[in-house]
This record gives structure tokens, sequence and C-alpha cells, in this order.
């Protein structure tokens, strides 16, 4: 009769003794670890709706949620607060992603697509880069290849101001040039191939499309959009993925960069630093 009762009485002593252990090391018990399924921008709260969460209860024994490193992937929505830059159509709502094998198809959501966007305006530098909106691929994941970013390849819409051009306003679509842009050692940019281009003015978007040599879906990907403002400051958009256990500075560098080294440091924004082939 005994033994009959001995099992459960184990059984019964191990779950107590179980359900009593302290949490493991490094788990916040009463808390939500949450696992993001969108890159956020700096300073950017996660959004509702894009997250998983595991319920961590109170004494439970249970194995914390890992993390990636880093989701700014193909594929992967990055996300970007409204508001964080003046200019409506440089601002960045989100930029989307999909990768089939090696073509790339990106679309650009902006707080405002106007119909009609002013080009050569008075008081851009003559041979500058007047507007750029572009994601960068780090196709490797790896920041010590490629350039100082660890990118090897951009695909962008970009418009610069060459001398002689008069003041003209038209849609996007017309007046911009689509590329895919490869890294050639030590710092300098070449066009690769001419992207393909849709605009969706009801969606405040456009889309580019093309083929990136050897990416990946663990590929690391970031945008960046460009004003040069004749007005007054260059404007920002951008996001950053950097690499588990570092901080995400290198669009700060690029967006605080004095004018004396403003085309060293961003390669492109300066025709004498690129090459169209």
């Amino acid at each position: 009769m005994r033994k009959a009762y001995l099992l459960p009485a184990l059984v019964g002593l191990l779950v107590l003794t179980v359900l009593t252990l302290p949490p493991i090391a490094g788990a916040n018990p009463g808390t939500d670890a949450v696992q993001p399924t969108a890159c956020t921008s700096p300073n950017q709260s996660t959004p509702s709706g894009v997250v998983h969460t595991q319920r961590a209860f109170p004494g439970r024994v249970y194995l914390p949620v890992v993390l990636h490193p880093h989701r700014c992937r193909p594929n992967i929505p990055l996300l970007d607060p409204t508001n964080d830059v003046s200019a409506a159509h440089i601002d960045v709502t989100q930029v989307t992603s999909k990768l089939s094998g090696t073509t790339l198809e990106v679309t650009f959501y902006l707080r405002d697509l106007p119909a009609a966007l002013a080009f050569h305006r008075p008081n851009v530098p003559a041979n500058a880069l007047e507007y750029a909106w572009e994601l960068y691929i780090d196709v490797d994941d790896n920041r010590q290849t490629g350039a100082s970013d660890g990118t090897e390849y951009s695909l962008s819409a970009m418009h610069w101001h060459f001398a002689g051009n008069s003041p003209v306003t038209g849609p996007i679509e017309n007046n911009v040039q689509r590329n895919v842009w490869y890294f050639t050692p030590p710092s300098s940019w070449r066009t690769l191939s001419t992207a393909q281009m849709t605009v969706d003015y009801n969606a405040e978007s456009f889309t580019l499309t093309a083929d990136i040599p050897n990416i990946t879906a663990g590929s690391r990907v970031f945008f960046e959009t460009y004003d040069r403002n004749p007005d007054g400051e260059r404007l920002y958009d951008y996001s950053t993925c950097a690499a588990e256990g570092e901080s995400g500075s290198l669009s700060e560098s690029r967006r605080t960069a004095p004018d004396e080294d403003f085309s060293r440091q961003t390669h492109r924004w300066e025709v004498l630093s690129v090459t169209v082939e």
C-alpha cells in the first residue's frame, strides 16, 4: 500500500519544487519579454500590432525570449516616427522590402509625396546632390567589409543639380535617376545598374526594384533620405541597424558632418565623389 502512494508523492514534491524555484538569471518576472518583428529607428518605441510577447509569471521557471542582434533585414518593415524631419517628402514613415532570390523590391512610405516637387532650386550649389532616397545594403552583415558602415550596395532614387540647369517643378519619377550603386575601395561608389520605379501617390509611396548581387535574407539593410535644402540646414531622415553591442552612430555622424568633411563621409553626396557609368 505504501508503494502505491510513493510515486504520486514524489511527483507532487517535484512539481512544488519547480514552481517555487527563482526565475532564470536575466529574466524579469511579471513583465513581457518582447521579440520585435519590425526594426525601429533610434528613440522610437515599437508600435502596437507589430510585436509578439511571451508572458512571464512570478515564481515560474521559463526560458527568456532570445532577441536577434538586430531586425533590419529584407522582408521586415523599417519603421520610422512621423515628423522627425520638417520636409514631408523625405519624412519616412516606413520602408518595406520584398526579397525574391536576389531581386529586391523596396517601398518608401513618406509623410507626403507631392505630385510635383521643385528641382534645381536656386541656391543649391552647382554639381551637388539635391535629393536622395536610399536603402543601404550590407550583404554579408559584416561591418568590417565594404564601406565604413559595412555596406556594399545601395538602391536609390537621386537628383543632382548640375551647373546651368534652370529650376523646374515636376513629378519625382520624371526627375530622379534610379540606380544600384556598389562600393569600390577605398572610398568611391559606382553605378551598377538601373532600377525600376513605380509611384503610388494615393499611398504617398514609391517602389524601387533591382537585382542586388549576393543579397540574402540575412543581409543588413537601412535607409537614409536627404534634401539639400537651399534655405537652411541640410535635411535628413534615417534608420540605423548597428551590429550587436554597438550603438547606431553611423547616420548620426553623417547628419552632423561638417561641410568641409561632408563629401568624404557620405561618399555620394557630391558629384565629384561618384562615378555614373
